[in-house]
């Protein structure tokens, strides 16, 4: 099974994300946090350090990722995270198919994702059973 998990985007302003997400579409902002510069290098070919702030409600969840006014948002942190049964076997699939799988251990935790030809990215995430 696949499942979409977020969709990743690149926004220049908090004010109209919140309009958009919250007061528009209905969603809670629920979480902040700083990605750094060296994962954001590692995965997103962009080398610098990101506010990011996730929306969701009802089955949807946004991550944007905000940059300064004035300042382009760069198109390598936009991405659709799958989860996937068999995330491993996938990858194996897609290395040999060529594509590019990029992964990055940071402590206990394994960040990875995919791109396609068109340079579209994916994360990936192993699906967890169900209990």
């Amino acid at each position: 099974m696949t499942k979409i998990l977020h969709l990743a985007l690149a926004r220049t302003s908090e004010a109209a994300s919140d309009r958009l997400y919250v007061d528009l579409l209905g969603l809670e902002r629920r979480r902040e946090k700083q990605v750094d510069a060296g994962l954001c290098h590692a995965l997103f070919g962009v080398a610098r350090a990101h506010r990011l702030i996730d929306y969701a409600g009802d089955g949807v969840q946004f991550e944007v990722f905000l940059v300064p006014p004035g300042e382009q948002p760069p198109a390598g942190v936009a991405h659709v995270c799958l989860e996937i049964d068999g995330a491993a076997a996938l990858l194996e699939r897609c290395r040999a198919a060529g594509l590019e799988v990029r992964e990055v251990v940071r402590g206990e935790r394994r960040v990875t994702f995919i791109a396609d030809e068109d340079g579209n990215l994916y994360e990936i995430k192993q699906a967890t059973p169900a209990s």
